[in-house]
């Protein structure tokens, strides 16, 4: 009998034991093809998350060019929104000498409207 090593864990326990003989080849067989067996599953899982990672990294990559392409577009649009508003800040100048020169027309319209109101008040016609 195993005596006081049977609360040890059975790697631990001595395998000395006569009624033990004979059985542990094929004991450490088993535990060795079992062992591989488990091997080979964590490599089979390994290598699936291995291939899991590499699409989520393809899939951050296309998501990164679709973002920088959009980024691209979004400076196009801000060139093209500040060429519209150079363009309407040129018009806004245009149409401000325009009035300007609309009230001065205007200022000389009423000069000589005066100049024609004396005129005719001296020749009383």
């Amino acid at each position: 009998m195993l005596g006081t090593q049977a609360h040890l864990p059975a790697e631990q326990v001595s395998v000395h034991h006569p009624s033990l003989h004979g059985l542990l080849g094929p004991v450490q067989s088993v535990c060795r093809s079992e062992q591989s067996a488990r091997t080979g599953e964590q490599t089979t899982w390994t290598n699936k998350q291995t291939a899991r990672s590499k699409e989520q990294t393809a899939r951050t990559s296309q998501q990164t060019a679709w973002s920088d392409k959009q980024t691209a577009r979004s400076g196009k649009q801000i060139a093209w929104s500040d060429e519209q508003t150079a363009r309407s800040d040129k018009q806004t100048a245009r149409s401000d000498k325009q009035t300007a020169w609309s009230n001065k027309q205007t200022a000389c319209t009423g000069q000589q409207t005066a100049r024609n109101g004396k005129q005719t008040a001296r020749t009383g016609k």
